[in-house]
């Protein structure tokens, strides 16, 4: 059991980290009449560098090399914080590691706490902010495949999706902290 408390903790923020290379958001949308789909996604480290998109596209949309310049690609604008959920893992996996750190468990599981909020946070100011985005960039409406559309504020926040990597980031750090949580209390009890 010992050695299971000494490296759960550790690996859930290995995980977390890891997890950053999946796509966490991302803008969708299937064109009318079958003219093919496009999608703009976002990994966590693409967030924290303030990196563009990966768009891949379909059908009708894919003719041509490529079909949309940089400045007509929603901009999430979540540079800093992404970039505090960072080193806020980074400083939890460097605490779970830490042999002489007193109260680590509950350390930890403050660091976990406090890492899962923050990313909490960054996730729906990305999404906010690509939501505003798409609107700006659409304008009041747009036309794709021949179909004048309206861009809403429901229609854009339809487009804009949390994604894999941000989930699985996420529940790493719930469980770190649950973990790292019932140690403490275990620990506490037997005193």
């Amino acid at each position: 059991m010992r050695i299971l408390a000494r490296v759960v903790s550790p690996a859930g923020f290995v995980l977390a980290l890891l997890f950053f290379l999946l796509p966490f958001v991302a803008v969708s949308c299937d064109a009318p009449q079958g003219a093919g789909s496009i999608e703009a996604s976002y990994t966590g480290y693409d967030l924290a560098l303030g990196a563009g998109p990966t768009v891949t596209t379909s059908g009708e949309l894919s003719q041509g090399d490529e079909p949309f310049r940089p400045d007509e690609l929603p901009r999430p604008d979540v540079r800093v914080p992404a970039t505090i959920v960072l080193v806020l893992i980074t400083a939890g996996l460097a605490a779970s590691l830490a042999p002489a750190l007193r109260s680590r468990p509950l350390v930890i599981a403050g660091g976990a706490t406090v890492s899962a909020l923050v990313l909490l946070g960054t996730e729906l100011l990305a999404r906010s902010n690509l939501k505003a985005s798409v609107q700006e960039l659409a304008g009041p409406s747009t036309r794709i495949g021949g179909e004048t559309l309206a861009v809403t504020d429901e229609v854009a926040g339809r487009l804009v999706e949390s994604r894999g990597g941000f989930w699985l980031t996420l529940g790493a750090l719930v469980l770190v902290a649950l973990w790292s949580l019932g140690l403490a209390v275990r620990g506490t009890a037997r005193k």
